[in-house]
Parts: C-alpha cells; structure tokens; sequence
C-alpha cells in the first residue's frame, strides 16, 4: 500500500474522477490530521525514539532533541519528541549512561519547600547535610541524576548543563507529497486511514449522506472507520507485547 494508492481509493469513493491540486492539496492535509489524531489518542509503538539533548540549569526546550549521538554530545538532525518514558544520564568520568529520574519541576520545588531547604542534595555527596532534616522517604531520587520537566522545557537542579537520553515517542513527520516513505500507517493501516479520510472530506463532498433512496448512509461510513481503528489499536498493542515477529 502507498500514499498514492489511499489517493486513489478516496477519490474513488468520494466519486471524484479527475481531482484538481487544490483537492489533491486538501486530501493531503485530510491525511495528516487523521494520522495526527491517532498519534494524539495512541502513543505508538512504530513512534518510539531515542533523543539525546544537552540539559541547561536554566531550561532547554524539548525540540532541542536530537537522532544522532557522536563524542560525548549531541548532533544529528532534531526530533520533535512527543512524550519521555524514561531518561539516562551520562556521566564523563565513567563514561555511562546511568538511569535517571525524571520529575516535574512542580514536585522538585514542592519535595524542596517540605525540606524547608534551599538545595536538596544528593546522599551521596560530601556536603555537609542536616540529616534530622531529611526524611528519605519523601525523596526518592538524588541531583546527580535528576531531570526535571516544566511544560516542553527541560531543566538540571545541578550548576552545569548534563548530556541526557531521551527515551519515548516522537511526532511523525508530515506527509509533504503523495510520493512520502510509507510508514506504519500506511502499510498497516491503510484500510483505517482511507475511511477517516473519507470521513472528514465527505464535510465537503456529502457523497455520504443520511439515508436515503440511492445513497450510502453516513451512520455506514463512520462505522466502517471505526472498525478499522479498533485494529489500527489491536496492532499497536501487538507490536507492544512483541508480537510484530509473529504478525508481521
């Protein structure tokens, strides 16, 4: 299945023989919105990344991400992460990455004024702490490996910046032509993405229409494409449970 094919099968539902640019065009941003709708409801298993960033005590937006990790620091081409699972931290004296946790900013300054404490710091250290303060069970995590998040920005508790490993799923790339890559959509998900898109152009076309003499009934339409979703789910959670070697 490809881009071109999907074009040809909604066209041909919606009746339209010879379509101009402009409907190519809006067919094309049909496409995208419907994909991004699922990417909005599923956090898709064909999305996962890893994004490495260099995180700044002062805040580093999370577009900042890269693909690609070379010499310590981070190059390659930008990722637009959708959401974080899990991160790591590298540390140059030993040359590891090193699991991290990843806490909202929101719970740090809240774990900090509970502490009554300017700085929460790690046990591990040698700084000279009031331990009758300290209730480690409220504090689950040190600074050393701690990356705190606010909204898309990023931040360190630490003085410096940190190099981190993002792992968790990315915003797929927009469909730019008809001529796109296939990507898991398209080949797994054509028969879905051809009903939602019919869906949404029908607002315009009312090929589908209440039922009446000679007509297909709309109510048909969005069933059809709301069975199709139910597998797009049902292959998401296949691929989850790693099951793609066998359903492949």
């Amino acid at each position: 299945m490809s881009l071109a094919t999907i074009r040809t099968a909604v066209w041909s539902y919606l009746q339209v023989g010879s379509p101009s640019v402009a409907q190519d065009a809006l067919l094309l941003s049909a496409l995208n919105n419907v994909r991004q709708g699922a990417e909005m409801a599923l956090d898709l298993e064909a999305a996962r990344c890893v994004a490495y960033v260099t995180v700044a005590p002062t805040g580093t937006a999370m577009s900042a991400a890269k693909a690609a990790f070379s010499a310590g620091a981070p190059s390659g081409s930008s990722i637009d992460v959708k959401s974080i699972e899990a991160v790591e931290v590298y540390t140059a004296t030993d040359a590891l990455w090193l699991r991290g946790s990843y806490v909202a900013l929101e719970d740090y300054e809240a774990r900090k004024e509970r502490f009554n404490r300017r700085q929460v710091y790690d046990d591990t250290s040698n700084v000279d702490i009031e331990l009758a303060q300290l209730d480690t069970t409220l504090l689950p995590y040190g600074t050393h490996n701690l990356v705190l998040h606010h909204g898309l920005t990023l931040y360190t508790p630490l003085s410096s910046s940190i190099q981190v490993k993002l792992r968790g799923f990315k915003w797929l790339t927009a469909y730019a032509d008809f001529n796109a890559a296939d990507d898991w959509f398209v080949a797994r998900c054509a028969q879905w993405m051809t009903w939602a898109v019919c869906v949404e152009l029908n607002m315009l076309s009312h090929v589908f229409v209440s039922r009446q003499e000679g007509s297909i009934d709309v109510t048909e339409l969005r069933r059809l494409r709301d069975e199709a979703w139910d597998n797009v789910v049902l292959q998401n959670a296949f691929i989850h449970a790693g099951h793609h070697n066998f359903n492949g």
